[in-house]
C-alpha cells in the first residue's frame, strides 16, 4: 500500500503494514516485520518500532522518529515480512521537509480572531489488491490498473477531487495494493469506482468499495 512521502523535521513517521497470503486475505506474518533505515546511502542502526495492531489479523504499526534530521535529506526504509519461511521485502524512501512554526499569534486591530478546525484524520480507507497471472500459470508483472470516482461531488472527513484518479501496477510476483476511500462511508453513499485495465479485460468497470480490503477478482462473477 501506500508510504508516506515526506516527515516534518522533529516529527514522527507512522504507516501500518498490511499482510497478505496467496489468496489476498489478511495474514499473520511469521515474526514482526523488520524495518532497516538508511540515510546518505549508508545504513544506520536508526531503531523503528513495529506492533501488531490490537485485535486485527496481519495488520502491523510501524513509528519512526529519527534522532536528528536535515531538510531535504531523503531517508531509505527497507520492509523485510516473512510469510510462510519467504522474504518479502519492500524499499521505498521519504524526504524531509522544515516545519512552518508561527512565533506568535497576530491578529489586525479590529478584526476578530476566527479558528477554522482541522479535518479530523481519515480513516475510510480500503485496501484493494490484486493477483494475476496468464492463461498459462505465469504470474503477471507490470500490469496497471487505473480507478476514478464517479457520481461526484463527493465528501469523506474533506471534500474530494473528483477528476483525479489512481493507478496501482503489479510486481514481479504478480501482486498490487492500493487505498482507496470507502465508498458507504463517502457523502453522498452512492459514489462508485470505474476501473480499466487493457490486459484484466475491465473496461470501465463499475466497482464499490465497503469493506477494509477488497480483492479486484471479486469484480468477476
Amino acid at each position: 500500500m501506500n508510504r508516506p512521502g515526506t516527515l516534518q523535521t522533529g516529527g514522527t513517521l507512522t504507516w501500518p503494514i498490511h499482510v497478505f497470503d496467496a489468496a489476498g486475505e489478511l495474514v499473520d506474518a511469521d515474526s514482526t516485520p523488520a524495518i532497516a533505515i538508511r540515510r546518505g546511502g549508508v545504513a544506520v542502526g536508526d531503531s523503528v518500532t513495529v506492533a501488531k495492531r490490537v485485535a486485527t489479523t496481519g495488520i502491523y504499526d510501524c513509528s519512526y522518529t529519527p534522532a536528528s534530521t536535515t531538510s531535504h535529506e531523503i531517508i531509505e526504509v527497507t520492509e523485510t515480512v516473512v510469510v510462510d519461511s519467504v522474504n518479502c521485502i519492500n524499499p521505498w524512501q521519504f524526504s524531509v521537509i522544515d516545519q512552518i512554526l508561527l512565533v506568535e499569534n497576530y491578529t489586525p486591530t479590529g478584526q476578530p480572531a476566527v479558528v477554522v478546525p482541522d479535518p479530523a484524520d481519515d480513516a475510510a480507507l480500503c485496501v484493494v489488491h490484486l493477483d494475476a497471472e496468464d492463461i498459462s500459470n505465469n504470474l503477471r508483472e507490470g500490469i496497471v490498473v487505473t480507478f476514478s470516482l464517479k457520481n461526484g461531488p463527493a465528501k469523506s472527513e474533506r471534500f474530494l477531487d473528483v477528476y483525479t484518479s489512481q493507478t496501482m501496477t503489479t510486481d514481479a510476483s504478480g501482486n498490487a495494493t492500493i487505498s482507496l476511500q470507502r465508498n458507504d462511508l463517502l457523502t453522498p453513499t452512492d459514489t462508485y469506482y470505474c476501473v480499466t485495465c487493457r490486459e484484466l479485460g475491465l473496461r470501465s468497470t463499475r466497482m464499490v468499495l465497503e469493506a477494509s480490503t477488497y480483492n479486484l477478482a471479486d469484480l468477476i462473477e
